[in-house]
């Protein structure tokens, strides 16, 4: 089993950026991570979206079995992603921009939302 730390939402696109990674599916109604973001501050259907899929990928039929019948009428305002946000690595022509230094890199998304 691997040790899980938290990681302060400030420096997570620091360290997408110095680790090469992006962040892919993000639910598009929830407020980008960035400089401003502060979890505390989101709304409990932006909570719900970011992370009812990843909750239902990790418990499969268990989540069901556990949620209300009421539930499954989503009346939320923010639309739930059908899957979980998961990490991508960059593409070595991404890698290549980064390791010239050009400034190319500076376009390399570090979070893509839902609809791309």
């Amino acid at each position: 089993m691997s040790a899980q730390r938290n990681i302060p939402w400030k420096s997570l696109l620091n360290l997408l950026y110095m680790h090469q990674y992006t962040i892919v599916n993000w639910p598009t109604a929830v407020p980008t991570v960035g400089p401003d973001f502060n979890i505390k501050g989101l709304s409990a259907d932006e909570l719900h979206a970011l992370t009812v899929p990843f909750l239902k990928e990790q418990m499969g039929a268990d989540f069901h079995s556990e949620v209300c019948v009421e539930d499954d009428g989503d009346d939320s305002l923010v639309p739930v992603p059908t899957a979980s946000f998961d990490l991508r690595e960059w593409t070595p022509k991404k890698k290549e921009l980064f390791k010239m230094v050009s400034p190319e890199m500076f376009k390399i998304l570090l979070l893509v939302n839902t609809f791309n």
